[in-house]
C-alpha cells in the first residue's frame, strides 16, 4: 500500500509539473509513479500528453495505447472519477 501512496504523490507531482508546463519533469515523476506500481488510466493518459509535448512522438503513441487499454480494463468507475477529479483540481488551481 505504500507504494501505491508513493507512486499517487508522484502523480500529484507530475500533475503540479505539467500544469507548470515543466513537460519533461512531469513525464519522468508520472515514470517514476507508474515504476512504484501507480498504473491507472489517468498517469498513462498524462505521462502521453507531457511527451506529445516534449516531441517525443513514438513513445507518447505508446502510452497513449497503454491508457486505451486500461480503459478497456476498468471494472468500476473509479479511474475515470479520478481522472475528472485530478482534472476539475488542476482547473481550481489555475483560478
Amino acid at each position: 500500500m505504500e507504494q501505491i501512496n508513493k507512486g499517487q504523490d508522484l502523480f500529484e507531482q507530475g500533475n503540479k509539473a505539467f500544469l507548470q508546463e515543466e513537460n519533461a519533469l512531469a513525464a519522468a515523476l508520472y515514470q517514476q509513479a507508474i515504476q512504484e506500481g501507480y498504473q491507472t488510466y489517468s498517469i498513462y493518459h498524462n505521462l502521453a500528453n507531457a511527451l506529445e509535448l516534449t516531441e517525443d512522438i513514438s513513445e507518447a503513441e505508446d502510452y497513449h495505447k497503454k491508457a486505451m487499454k486500461r480503459a478497456e480494463t476498468i471494472s468500476t468507475p473509479a479511474d475515470p472519477v479520478e481522472h475528472l477529479e485530478t482534472l476539475l483540481q488542476a482547473s481550481e488551481q489555475r483560478l
